[in-house]
């Protein structure tokens, strides 16, 4: 799977300072399946945006954002969502957990959508350390012990291509 971006440019970022200097918008570049890739940039300058952008939920104003050939913008909702089930993976920055809902909810989710072998649910808990938190609502659970639910969230949908904004922000060091 690859990801392109052809001279990108976003009307909400159009005129901040620094936006001009960066290495992604209004660049030609390629994010391929299996390499990993570190955007650093100060905050305001659109990481959070470039990954709303590669996971298909905004649009370019210039340029044009292209999955595996196909331009993003002409893709159907259906479309869109098949991707975001399958070969595009995310772990927003805000989360997007059912508060309501328990961990073990939360993570049966992706079981509905693409089936899980079993015991890996309990496997990704245990190696993060919320094994036993399953049936607490994520509501009672503090900002580090959310943003592990959302990694294992993500980690156990069939990817190709897994976008991270910022997912260990709320996680201690030693973690």
């Amino acid at each position: 799977m690859e990801l392109a971006l052809d001279h990108v440019r976003l009307h909400r970022l159009a005129g901040l300072p620094g936006v001009e200097k960066s290495d992604v918008w209004n660049k030609s570049i390629r994010l391929q399946q299996g390499k990993r890739i570190l955007i650093k940039a100060p905050s305001g300058l659109g990481k959070s945006s470039l990954i709303a952008l590669l996971y298909g939920l905004t649009v370019p104003h210039d340029g044009s954002y292209c999955i595996d050939g196909v331009e993003a913008d002409i893709l159907t909702p259906a479309q869109l969502s098949q991707l975001r089930s399958g070969p595009l993976s995310i772990v927003f920055q805000d989360l997007r957990l059912f508060d309501q809902w328990t961990v073990k909810e939360n993570l049966l989710v992706k079981e509905r959508l693409n089936g899980i072998e079993t015991g890996r649910i309990e496997r990704y808990c245990t190696a993060l350390e919320i094994e036993a938190l399953q049936d607490r609502p994520v509501n009672t659970l503090s900002l580090g012990q959310q943003q592990r639910v959302a990694i294992i969230r993500a980690l156990l949908q069939p990817f190709s291509i897994l976008l991270m904004d910022e997912p260990f922000s709320h996680i201690d060091p030693a973690t």
